[in-house]
């Protein structure tokens, strides 16, 4: 798939060096937007998601060793 699909759209990336970048350039870029916005201290890696649901304005997760649920008021953002 072409690298331009992995880029957000609220932070592009147009310096990939190729349409088809490989999987480590792929991940440093996702790596970059997660430190530049601040997002890796609510980022659980190596965790199964098992169900997701949106109720009630937030989305219910069901992970493998147990619930959590969002305080994100917005679905998709």
């Amino acid at each position: 798939m072409p690298a331009r699909f992995y880029s957000y759209s609220f932070s592009p990336n147009p310096d990939w060096s190729s349409n088809y970048a490989n999987g480590s350039e792929i991940w440093a870029y996702f790596a970059q937007i997660a430190d530049r916005y601040g997002l890796r201290p609510h980022i659980r890696f190596g965790e199964e998601v098992v169900q997701a649901r949106w109720t009630q304005g937030q989305w219910q997760l069901r992970t493998a060793t147990g619930a959590d649920t969002s305080r994100r008021a917005t679905p998709g953002y």
